[in-house]
């Protein structure tokens, strides 16, 4: 394991072991080792396959942010990957107790898909050799069991959302969204489909007998690249670069902003970076972070009505699968470490 992998399953383990906890850990004091941290039903849930969701998610939102996560929000990371992972199990249970079908057929049903993928393997690979020798590499360490154990709790799970969720949403899809209900979503979010341009604008000061020339650098720093204002002005704090801000630019900031601040903002595109601008000896530099154009669409326009549905449906699915997890939580015992 690398050094960076360690220290993460380091920290993670002490996320998992430390959720109260407020003092200091030192991870050097910590030895990771495997656990049983969830059961559903006869279900196991280890440690080590939630840290390894933990750590896809960790590393993703550390790009997204530019910054290591805190002690305290690998652990939320660490709760929201169990919360899953009990989800996906409850789920590929219910396939058999939901009553939709035979539990007969759903094993009949998953074998077939299971030889299905496995045939498709192979013809992609050329043999049964090679299928095997891939498995081995995939494994990672893992035993093929425990590999065919998450494939099943997968498809499984994949079946029950499909059965009670998909089925149920084509059957009822002409009364789950109607054009009475896309007109009054229309109208609750008019301002989503009529509304002049609005942006967000980042600004840096900068101040100090170089500020010209350090605002002229900042520039050139800021072009092109994906920096929060924030992150700007440490770069440059030492050589006077100071209050970061990040402002909504919309109608209404003609009354509280500069003109031009406001103008530059709402002429856009998003990455457009302004020139220095002088103020009272020092500087400001302004980046249009994001932005959206100006719109005037009536709800007769069909790329609205297509936009309306399309987010209805979202939203429809979304609260049937609510309901299918709840259904399927009801019907299963489940046991978490941390509940203790």
């Amino acid at each position: 394991m690398t050094t960076p992998m360690r220290c993460l399953s380091i920290l993670l383990c002490a996320a998992a072991t430390a959720v109260a906890q407020t003092t200091p850990i030192d991870p050097k004091t910590l030895v990771p080792l495997d656990r049983v941290v969830a059961t559903v039903n006869d279900a196991v849930i280890l440690n080590s396959e939630v840290l390894t969701l933990t750590a896809g998610r960790v590393r993703t939102r550390q790009e997204e942010l530019k910054r290591q996560l805190t002690l305290e929000e690998i652990s939320r990371v660490f709760k929201a990957m169990l919360d899953s992972k009990i989800d996906q199990h409850a789920l590929a249970q219910a396939a058999k107790t939901l009553g939709i079908i035979p539990p007969d057929r759903v094993e009949s049903f998953l074998q077939e898909q299971l030889k299905d993928e496995e045939r498709d393997q192979i013809r992609e690979l050329g043999t049964y050799q090679k299928l095997s020798e891939e498995r081995l590499r995939q494994s990672n360490g893992s035993s093929w069991q425990s590999i065919v154990r998450d494939q099943r709790v997968s498809k499984l799970a994949e079946l029950t959302k499909v059965l009670t969720v998909t089925t149920r949403l084509q059957n009822q899809h002409n009364l789950l969204i109607t054009p009475r209900g896309m007109r009054y979503f229309y109208r609750r979010h008019v301002d989503q489909f009529v509304h002049g341009s609005r942006a967000l604008l980042g600004v840096v000061a900068v101040i100090g007998p170089d500020a010209a020339a350090t605002a002229a650098a900042l520039v050139d720093a800021w072009r092109g690249h994906e920096l929060a204002p924030d992150e700007l002005v440490q770069r440059f704090a030492n050589r006077g670069a100071c209050n970061p801000e990040v402002l909504l630019i919309d109608d209404s900031s003609a009354k509280t902003r500069r003109p031009d601040e406001v103008a530059f903002a709402r002429a856009g595109p998003a990455g457009t970076v302004s020139a220095p601008i002088e103020r009272d000896g020092s500087y400001r530099v302004w980046k249009v972070l994001e932005y959206w154009a100006t719109r005037n669409d009536p709800f007769d326009d069909a790329d609205v009505q297509r936009e309306i549905r399309d987010y209805m449906e979202r939203e429809v699915v979304d609260q049937l699968m609510l309901q299918t997890i709840k259904r399927a939580r009801e019907r299963t015992q489940v046991w978490r470490l941390f509940d203790r």
